[in-house]
């Protein structure tokens, strides 16, 4: 079950006076998603991985947890072959693919049009997320705790999630080294081994599962803490050429494919303002 994302800005990162802020969060930069795109409503299962891998490499396999001990490379290699299923069985389009989502497209996701520090407020609520305060260090089946205003579940704590680009310890890389006040679209790809994960996990500080919060990993590492979640959106364009998760050369990425309606992935004769659930 996925929820609809419809295109908007918002302000990427953390201002500077807010508790827990590393300086990789900045500096705060107005950023345009110019496309919608569809989000897993909960972090990938360990039911979901085995359908489509057969083989769960998380300690604990009940199947509504999470799926955890994964690397940035086992989640790219789902996010393909759950694709290529489908277009199989013609139930996405041959533009559209399966993918992590961009860090950018993450944010916007868990904030849901709020500019504090988890999307329920400056404070920590234990009723809507898993941290240490009320986690136990162990992951625990999605969607028991409260959603955020645009449906998501988990964005803070339980386990972090792999995200599609290259870490960068600075937003000003979204202009390419210019320090622009706004980007579109932005996806970062260097020659770096390392990638980000974002939301914190069940044995994460609160200040380690806020909405700006990022943390860096080779994307081979493999830790009890970290899983994914996925988004379905139109494939990523960079001149022209179709970009996999491998490609670099990306760093603000506002040629996006163009080609196909989003109602064609709905089934609706159009797309509502709000979120809303596709399944």
């Amino acid at each position: 079950e996925m929820i609809w994302i419809n295109s908007g800005k918002f302000t990427m990162g953390s201002p500077s006076h807010e508790i827990g802020r590393d300086p990789d969060e900045g500096p705060q930069i107005e950023v345009t998603i110019s496309k919608g795109f569809a989000i897993g409503k909960f972090e990938v299962t360990n039911k979901l991985y085995n359908e489509i891998i057969e083989e769960s490499p998380s300690k604990n396999k009940s199947p509504l947890l999470p799926i955890s001990n994964v690397s940035w490379n086992d989640a790219i290699k789902f996010c393909k072959k759950l694709t290529i299923k489908h277009r199989i069985e013609v139930r996405i389009p041959n533009n559209y693919e399966y993918r992590l989502p961009t860090e950018a497209e993450w944010e916007f996701a868990c904030r849901a049009g709020t500019d504090s520090n988890f999307s329920f407020g400056n404070n920590f609520i234990a009723d809507y997320a898993w941290t240490a305060v009320n986690g136990w260090d162990s992951a625990h089946k999605v969607g028991m705790k409260k959603l955020n205003s645009w449906g998501l579940y988990d964005m803070h704590g339980n386990v972090q999630e792999w995200v599609l680009d290259n870490y960068h310890d600075s937003y000003i890389h979204f202009d390419s080294g210019y320090a622009s006040p706004f980007a579109v679209d932005p996806l970062y790809h260097d020659n770096s081994i390392y990638r980000i994960a974002r939301g914190g996990a069940s044995g994460s500080s609160p200040l380690y599962c806020r909405s700006a919060e990022r943390l860096s990993y080779a994307a081979n590492t493999r830790f009890n803490g970290i899983g994914f979640r996925i988004v379905l959106a139109q494939n990523i364009k960079v001149n022209n050429n179709v970009d996999s998760a491998e490609v670099g050369g990306a760093k603000n990425n506002s040629d996006v494919a163009k080609s196909i309606d989003e109602k064609k992935i709905l089934g609706l004769e159009s797309v509502d303002k709000e979120p809303r659930p596709l399944v």
